[in-house]
C-alpha cells in the first residue's frame, strides 16, 4: 500500500484560480483579505455572526 503523502501534490503557491458555476475566481489563502465576492456571498444564519461583539451580560 503507497503512502498517500507520496502520492499528494506539491502546494502551489500564490493565488489560486477557481470556476464556481461556470465563472472563473481567484482565491489567495495567505492574503488576511477575503475578496469581495467571497464577503458579498457569505453566509449568515438569523443575524449571526454579529457585526460588533456583545457584552458578555448581554448572553450570560
Amino acid at each position: 500500500m503507497k503512502n498517500p503523502k507520496e502520492d499528494a501534490a506539491a502546494p502551489v503557491p500564490g493565488p489560486q484560480k477557481i470556476r464556481i458555476n461556470g465563472k472563473e475566481f481567484e482565491f489567495d489563502i495567505e492574503d488576511p483579505k477575503l475578496p469581495d465576492w467571497i464577503e458579498d456571498n457569505k453566509l449568515t444564519a438569523g443575524g449571526y455572526p454579529y457585526d460588533k461583539k456583545m457584552k458578555s451580560d448581554e448572553y450570560d
